[in-house]
């Protein structure tokens, strides 16, 4: 989360890994995570962008067909950026796929193994 302060204090870095900054009149929450965060991560959710603001009040992203409408930035407010969704079902399909000629060919050379072993432990008889 980044919190907007009146002046940046000697802890630039707050608890829950906040990061205090100075407010920008007129600035939306894009400018601050552009700004001072670095943008926002690859797992991170532009469309779940909220802004806090002093008095309890949450904004969220608006959507537009065209473009995001990132919520407005008051002193004290305090910018938060949720993650994307993991999608389990995805992650599953990414798996390695089976090679099913491998698996043949391992199959046959074992049981090739176990009958070269059954035929020598009789010639012992």
């Amino acid at each position: 989360a980044t919190r907007v302060s009146e002046v940046i204090s000697t802890d630039a870095i707050g608890d829950g890994n906040e990061i205090n900054v100075p407010f920008h009149p007129g600035k939306r929450a894009d400018f601050y995570i552009n700004e001072y965060a670095g943008g926002i991560a690859d797992d991170g959710n532009k469309n779940a962008v909220f802004v806090e603001h002093a008095n309890g009040q949450i904004k969220k992203t608006k959507n537009n067909i065209i473009f995001k409408r990132y919520p407005e930035v008051k002193k004290g407010s305090i910018i938060k950026v949720g993650y994307k969704a993991v999608d389990v079902l995805k992650a599953k399909q990414e798996k390695e796929p089976i090679d099913w000629g491998r698996v043949l060919a391992d199959s046959v050379a074992q049981a090739t193994t176990v009958l070269t072993l059954v035929l020598l432990v009789q010639r012992l008889d």
